[in-house]
């Protein structure tokens, strides 16, 4: 009863043979399976029914096997190849076992269809080699790969990674991958290693940068994705190296802010020399006119003073003089003549700072050089502030602290347009921290300047609203600026440091505080940019 529930419940086929091999029992799944119903398969031999010739011999040796005691398995589990009634092959499990009828020997066998085992494992081999030239590809290949856990920790890494990081596999593994990025870029990274986990994205590609053990920084187009493992979900960090393509993209756009700047003080050359020349001449003319009646006035109040102290000599009648004494009055002589002399010293105080401006213009307006000239620092900052002056008057008082510094080799012209930028800057911190409001003080932009060893120190500081923490890091970036549209470009600070310590050997940094201004430090090397270079290789 129990042999014939499991049979009716079983999803394999039954048969039951005799003790020569003949079918006796013959159940409906082997119908389905091997073709041959249970009238056409009952009273056949089992091994030519759904047996090849070649195995019919061994079928037969394995059932006589049972006929003594000792020499087979109680079970008889096999693999082989059986044929249906329609001609095909079929892979099946073959499970016999013995049970005894009176003194006899019945055999029972199950029948599984083993297709899809024997294509797994006819493919085994080929998934095998597979993943053999997979993880071959993983150790070998150019760039940088990673396994990472779900929570980012590294499982496997290649050589290339390695190398990259310049930390050994034994340090990586295990370790989070993204603890080795720069600090400005780890949080980008956990983010998207979030949303990977929570399946908010399949992939992310991203540019970041890590940090090598000896400070230095690298760059990377990391690609990450999500990848299915037997037991858990990994991510596969592919890490290319981008570094020398960062730094040429970066010395292309120095190369376009230098040749924008060369442009730019070209232009503002052009336009300062041309004012200064059509301003120079009418101020000369003028000069020389106010010269000319300055000196005719004191020659004519010469006279006048003489013919007075003629007419009161004479005696003359007081009738005669009267018309004199009311023209006088009429003319308030004596309130001209204590007036038109201090009129004349503004209008040539006036004409001397047309003429300084136009000094100062033509100054800032120094022609390309090729090569460095010696030039007084103190003297191009004065005369920055001067052209300036337009920009900071209503806002800030300019105030001048200048050291005793000797002659610097430098490219004058550049420097002029730091300073001029710095400047420029400083007017507008100030004016924004002092709002709209008319009744507010003015603030104060500090010039001051000092030698330093071999250095000429130059400080601009302002009494503005200071810099922002967060963009402290970038004020330097080509092309970033915190002001409105039209107000700035973002190329002032980059030109600066470009100049600055490009094209002098100098440092370029600076001090700031929320609410209180910020200060600008420039050095220059006093003996040019040669000295500079063996300095900081020393």
């Amino acid at each position: 009863m129990v042999l014939n529930a499991l049979i009716r419940s079983s999803s394999d086929a039954f048969v039951r043979i005799d003790g020569a091999g003949t079918v006796v029992s013959w159940n409906e799944i082997a119908e389905e399976l091997l073709g041959w119903t249970a009238a056409e398969a009952i009273g056949k031999s089992l091994a030519g029914t759904i047996l090849p010739p070649v195995l019919a011999d061994g079928h037969a040796a394995g059932l006589e096997r049972y006929h003594h005691p000792g020499e087979a398995d109680v079970f008889q589990r096999t693999a082989l190849t059986a044929v249906t009634k329609g001609g095909r092959e079929l892979p099946i499990e073959l499970t016999v076992w013995p049970t005894p009828v009176g003194d006899r020997v019945e055999f029972s066998a199950f029948i599984r269809d083993i297709s899809d085992r024997a294509r797994v494992e006819e493919h085994e081999p080929a998934l095998e080699e597979s993943e053999r030239r997979l993880r071959a590809t993983f150790a070998s290949a150019a760039v940088g790969m990673a396994l990472l856990d779900d929570v980012g920790g590294v499982v496997a890494c290649n050589a290339a990674l390695c190398q990259f990081l310049e930390h050994t596999e034994d340090e990586l593994v295990g370790s989070e991958l993204t603890a080795y990025a720069h600090a400005d870029d780890q949080a980008t990274l956990n983010e998207l290693h979030s949303e990977l986990r929570a399946f908010d994205r399949e992939a992310y590609t991203v540019e970041v940068r890590y940090a090598r053990p000896g400070g230095e920084v690298v760059w990377a187009r990391q690609t990450s994705s999500v990848v299915d493992d037997s037991v858990q979900q990994l991510l596969l960090c592919v890490v290319q190296d981008v570094t020398e393509q960062k730094r040429a993209e970066d010395d292309r756009d120095r190369l376009e802010l230098e040749l924008r700047l060369a442009q730019k003080l070209e232009a503002v050359g052009q336009l300062a020399a041309g004012i200064a020349h059509e301003i120079n001449t009418p101020a000369q003319f003028l000069g020389d006119s106010l010269s000319f009646l300055r000196q005719a006035y004191l020659d004519v109040s010469r006279l006048l003073d003489a013919y007075r102290s003629l007419a009161g000599g004479l005696g003359l009648p007081a009738e005669a003089l009267a018309p004199l004494q009311a023209l006088e009055a009429e003319i308030d002589l004596s309130y001209l003549q204590l007036r038109i002399p201090p009129a004349f010293e503004r209008t040539f105080d006036g004409v001397q700072r047309i003429s300084t401006i136009v000094k100062a213009m033509k100054a800032f307006s120094h022609p390309d050089q090729a090569e460095m000239r010696l030039a007084d620092l103190n003297e191009a900052l004065r005369n920055s502030l001067i052209v300036a002056r337009n920009e900071y008057r209503y806002v800030a008082e300019a105030a001048e602290e200048l050291g005793d510094l000797p002659l610097v080799h430098c490219f004058v012209g550049e420097l002029n347009q730091v300073f001029l930028n710095l400047i420029v800057n400083a007017a507008h911190a100030i004016e924004d921290a002092r709002g709209t409001g008319d009744g507010t003080s003015l603030g104060t932009i500090t010039v001051r300047t000092c030698l330093e060893g071999d250095d000429a120190l130059i400080e601009i500081a302002d009494t503005g609203s200071g810099i922002p923490e967060h963009v402290r890091d970038r004020v330097f970036d080509p092309f970033f600026t915190t002001k409105e549209v039209g107000r700035g470009t973002g190329q002032g600070l980059p030109l600066a440091r470009s100049i600055v310590v490009e094209r002098h050997g100098g440092s370029i940094r600076f001090d700031t505080e929320a609410g209180r201004g910020t200060t600008f430090q420039i050095r220059i090397p006093i003996r040019g940019v040669g000295v500079a270079g063996r300095r900081l290789a020393a």
